[in-house]
């Protein structure tokens, strides 16, 4: 992936670093609620409305709840289809949708985004990589994965488990955003905690498989083997990225 981006970088210290918090940021996924005071607070001092949209609304209403400082505008939808006017938006932040985002949609998003920014905007997404089996580390990940793509084909519903980050660039670029900036970060460590919550996931979405024997297959071998996997060593989520690019125009 050398030529995908103009700079790749470390995670620095400062997972905000370099982001100019001013004018209307967005916020596309809450993810697990931890950024949104952080970005609350930035967005307050530099005087910006921070909007933020999930497509979830027990999330939203669970944030608003905490009493956040600054002005907030919450709002629930999609990727596909923001809901804001064109051209309003001087920072998107993308958090954990783009993996939701099927690869040849990829430019549908792009261009969504591209729309509801300014000129000179910035755009940062950051999501998850797709699972490595040749790392002894990742086993555990790489069959959950195996496992969502499995319940994914049998509900016929699509599935989201990583983002192909090559594609993503070429698709973004061809909308027409520009410099490119990869930070790579390490995956989490897996617990007992993440292994119960997994199975317990699986086991609930096989329950409303309507093949009798791919359900008793999920239940009585998939999630055996994703114990033993867990079991294997020291497990980890696979890498992050965060992608930052910027829409050009005239200042």
């Amino acid at each position: 992936m050398d030529n995908d981006y103009d700079e790749l970088e470390r995670a620095p210290a400062d997972p905000f670093a370099g982001v100019l918090f001013s004018g209307v940021m967005l916020v596309l996924g809450v993810g697990a609620g931890r950024q949104v005071p952080i970005l609350a607070e930035r967005c307050q001092a530099a005087d910006g409305l921070l909007v933020v949209m999930d497509g979830v609304y027990e999330r939203l209403a669970q944030l608003q709840r905490d009493d956040l400082p600054g002005e907030i505008a919450w709002m629930q939808g999609r990727l596909r289809r923001v809901p804001l006017m064109a051209g309003v938006s001087d920072l998107v932040m993308v958090n954990g949708l783009l993996r939701e985002v099927p690869g040849d949609h990829y430019p549908q998003a792009a261009e969504e985004l591209w729309r509801v920014m300014s000129a000179n905007a910035q755009l940062r997404i950051a999501d998850i990589l797709e699972a490595d089996d040749a790392d002894p580390a990742q086993v555990a990940w790489a069959e959950r994965n195996r496992i969502v793509r499995r319940l994914g084909l049998a509900l016929n519903r699509p599935v989201a488990v990583a983002v192909d980050l090559r594609t993503a660039i070429q698709a973004f670029r061809s909308a027409g955003f520009e410099d490119a900036q990869v930070a790579l970060l390490p995956g989490y460590h897996l617990t007992e905690d993440w292994l119960q919550e997994t199975a317990q996931a699986i086991y609930g979405l096989a329950g409303r498989v309507a093949d009798c024997d791919m359900r008793t297959y999920i239940v009585q071998h998939d999630l055996q083997y994703l114990g033993e996997a867990f079991m294997a060593g020291d497990q980890r989520a696979p890498g992050r990225f965060v992608l930052q690019m910027t829409k050009p125009g005239d200042l």
